[in-house]
């Protein structure tokens, strides 16, 4: 938080208007709200006096101090009122720990954070049977790592690509010369439905920060040591993808890490009729796992959904 959202937080914290708080202090109201917007920066002094109008630590609202130990302190306090930090003692040891809580911020970008910090910190710890080289080397490259974060997630999305890219160039001899292009959303769904058969890690799920945005989830690493039937019908499957996105369709394939810290494959669409499709996949699929409905209603389901979609592509770009 900036100086200024702290003096609005215990400002209102305390019940005080902006021209109250002002009053206090020997200043206009309009004054605090150029130091709440940040427009403005109270000297030390006048900070010490809003501090202690809100009968709080100077420290509260300064900006972080790391020499400090106090100042510290309150850096720790306020990831526990934003993040949900949390301390524990176990004999002489102390553990810092993030928990989800729907009553503060999401967490999970600073969760995968830490996880990056922990596996590139192990990753570069010298060795006892290191060189002095090597240990020079991996010191510099973690100074570097941490200087540069998060600007790394970048270079590994990238070299996630070029691998993915790797292995669709290394099978793209798996596929037949003997090809329709796919024209309808129900040609398309009949190679996502034969994929969804070889018994490959597959997710339709939706983006929490883009609610018109539906995905196709497929563990990477699963794929990888697949058999060579199970890749060659992935093949075939990317070849559809590959040609609806040349038919126009809004979609995009990518690899990445998700918040369990797995490499997945996805395929992402924001085509409303392409959305309205793998929902209704992802609902009758739950049913059927659940056996609230049983095989011949669920092959049932497919074939009228593969009638339903049968309208060309085209129509709907």
């Amino acid at each position: 938080m900036t100086i200024g959202e702290k003096i609005k937080k215990y400002r209102t914290f305390n019940g005080l208007t902006q021209a109250e708080l002002g009053k206090m202090v020997g200043l206009s109201g309009d004054r605090i709200r150029q130091y709440e917007n940040n427009v403005r920066t109270p000297k030390d002094g006048k900070l010490f006096e809003i501090a202690d109008a809100l009968g709080v630590n100077a420290l509260a609202l300064s900006e972080p101090d790391l020499d400090n130990t106090n100042s510290i302190m309150h850096i720790l306090f306020e990831l526990e009122e934003q993040y949900g930090l949390r301390i524990d003692k176990a004999d002489n040891s102390y553990t810092l720990s993030f928990s989800q809580d729907d009553k503060k911020l999401d967490t999970n970008w600073l969760i995968n954070g830490i996880n990056d910090w922990i596996r590139k910190r192990n990753e570069l710890q010298p060795d006892i049977n290191d060189s002095s080289s090597t240990i020079t080397k991996k010191k510099r490259d973690y100074i570097i790592w941490k200087a540069r974060y998060p600007y790394h997630f970048g270079e590994q999305m990238k070299e996630s690509q070029l691998i993915l890219q790797e292995f669709h160039d290394r099978n793209h001899e798996l596929l037949s010369d003997n090809h329709n292009p796919v024209n309808t959303f129900s040609e398309f769904y009949k190679y996502f439905l034969a994929l969804t058969n070889t018994g490959l890690a597959i997710s339709v799920i939706y983006d929490s920060n883009s609610p018109d945005d539906i995905r196709i989830q497929i563990d990477q690493d699963m794929l990888f040591n697949s058999s060579e039937d199970v890749i060659k019908t992935y093949m075939e499957f990317v070849r559809a993808f590959s040609d609806i996105q040349k038919a126009g369709m809004s979609c995009l394939s990518f690899s990445c890490k998700a918040e369990d810290d797995k490499l997945y494959v996805f395929f992402c669409f924001t085509n409303n009729q392409m959305i309205t499709l793998l929902s209704h996949f992802k609902s009758q699929k739950e049913k059927w796992d659940s056996e609230i409905i049983d095989e011949s209603t669920y092959e049932a389901d497919i074939e009228d959904t593969l009638r339903m979609y049968n309208i060309p592509i085209k129509d709907y770009i």
